[in-house]
């Protein structure tokens, strides 16, 4: 024992699994999940993306403050004059 707790050994455990033979399946599951989560916060930390909740915010807001319908209803068909 080198004195790492619990969690440093599963860990020093897990990658040295990784680096074995056969054992790069799960590292590429690790880096896909990790561009996954980076490409999300990417979009989310947009200036279009925050923009875009802060609108729908708003109107919505707005429409409780009238009376009007919280959603818009989506009906099929052509548009009605």
């Amino acid at each position: 024992m080198t004195g790492r707790c619990g969690a440093h050994r599963q860990h020093a455990a897990r990658k040295a699994r990784g680096l074995r033979a056969g054992g790069g399946g799960e590292q590429a599951r690790e880096a896909r999940s990790v561009r996954q989560v980076l490409a999300e916060a990417e979009i989310r930390a947009s200036v279009a993306f925050q923009l875009s909740r802060l609108a729908a915010l708003l109107l919505r807001a707005a429409r409780l403050a009238t009376g009007g319908a919280a959603w818009d209803a989506l009906v099929a068909g052509a548009p009605q004059p």
